[in-house]
């Protein structure tokens, strides 16, 4: 998927001035209102260009981040490029025989997804066990029934656990989207010499090491 940076969108040059800027949103956004026969998709792509670009502070964030969001959402983007950049180098730096790193960034961030999905499956299915328990447990007379309390607080836990490793796991899928534009010239190649078959036949187990959240 390719992606068009703000200035592609409004048709301008990356040191346009402010007044260039506005007149190409202009002319642009009016072409593209819905009113006007135009796409509402593009129409809200042109306005958020506009409302990034026209913003010093904003747009000099985007220039720095090529994020186009507030602080959090850049902060958010920054994190997930450093958690890639991570992936890759060791990737590089423990396969001696040399690796396709964008197909091998791609294999290591979804053996973490599917490792995460798995354990919160896993925690899922002991929490739905555990209230089955809890509610098969009978106490005769009054008072509050402590064994079933107990089975519930640790289901709750299981479940809370697994929500967590949700998010994590959706954080590396947005991890994984950076890869998107990227591919290794010699994909295909076998005679290349950086050729490397598909990471579960050849490298598992030999270097990478899965972690889990406690």
């Amino acid at each position: 998927m390719i992606h068009k940076t703000l200035y592609e969108i409004l048709g301008v040059a990356v040191h346009a001035t402010d007044a260039q800027i506005k007149r190409a949103f202009r002319k642009r956004v009016k072409r593209a209102h819905p009113d006007a026969g135009g796409d509402a998709d593009k129409f809200r792509e042109i306005n958020h260009a506009y409302e990034v670009l026209s913003d010093p502070v904003r747009r000099q964030r985007y220039n720095e981040t090529g994020h186009g969001g507030d602080s959090k959402q850049a902060d958010a983007v920054q994190k997930h490029v450093a958690m890639l950049s991570q992936i890759i180098l060791n990737a590089v730096q423990q396969n001696p025989l040399g690796c396709n790193p964008v197909q091998t960034g791609r294999d290591i961030i979804n053996g973490k997804i599917e490792q995460l999905n798995r354990v919160a499956q896993l925690d899922r299915e002991a929490a739905t066990r555990l209230r089955h328990i809890a509610s098969n447990v009978i106490k005769n007379g009054e008072g509050d029934n402590m064994v079933a309390a107990v089975l519930e607080s640790h289901a709750g836990g299981g479940e809370s656990h697994a929500t967590k490793l949700d998010k994590e796991a959706s954080v590396w899928r947005e991890v994984l989207k950076l890869l998107d534009d990227y591919r290794w010239k010699p994909d295909g190649e076998r005679g290349q010499q950086m050729y490397r078959p598909p990471l579960n036949t050849t490298y598992s187990g030999s270097f990478l090491k899965w972690e889990t959240v406690s």
